[in-house]
């Protein structure tokens, strides 16, 4: 039914995105903490977090093998895509209905995690002349 190989990218990416989601956090709390407003704090933290993700998927999730020529504007293309997505659902969830600072954060960063997913395994770090990856085999 699931592919072993495909399951344990999966696995990866959720371990990875793990720390990206705590880095986003930890610097997304301190920044609003010392005043900045959320936005601009979300810009910050997601780009720190962006950061994180993009060196471990490369090197260990995905095994990316292409030069970074590559796969660095294909993936900062799907993070943008995503912190787009994340910054207007953060604003609608604490702007316009009220959630908590930090429910909000959380809401949005769920809600980017399956198109990020989807972006970045299918296009980011794809290589098209090679359907499988190094890490595709055992």
């Amino acid at each position: 039914m699931f592919e072993l190989a495909a399951v344990r990218r999966w696995l990866k990416f959720g371990v990875v995105g793990g720390a990206n989601t705590a880095v986003d956090y930890g610097v997304f709390a301190a920044l609003t903490r010392c005043g900045l407003p959320y936005l601009a704090a979300q810009c910050l933290s997601y780009a720190c977090g962006v950061l994180n993700s993009y060196v471990w998927n490369r090197s260990w999730t995905f095994r990316d093998r292409a030069a970074s020529t590559r796969s660095l504007p294909r993936f900062a293309a799907v993070n943008a895509a995503t912190f787009a997505l994340t910054s207007a659902l953060l604003y609608a969830f604490v702007g316009r209905l009220g959630w908590p600072l930090l429910a909000g954060k959380a809401a949005a960063t769920g809600a980017g995690l399956i198109f990020n997913y989807a972006g970045t395994s299918k296009w980011a770090f794809r290589d098209p002349g090679n359907s499988t990856r190094r890490s595709d085999t055992p």
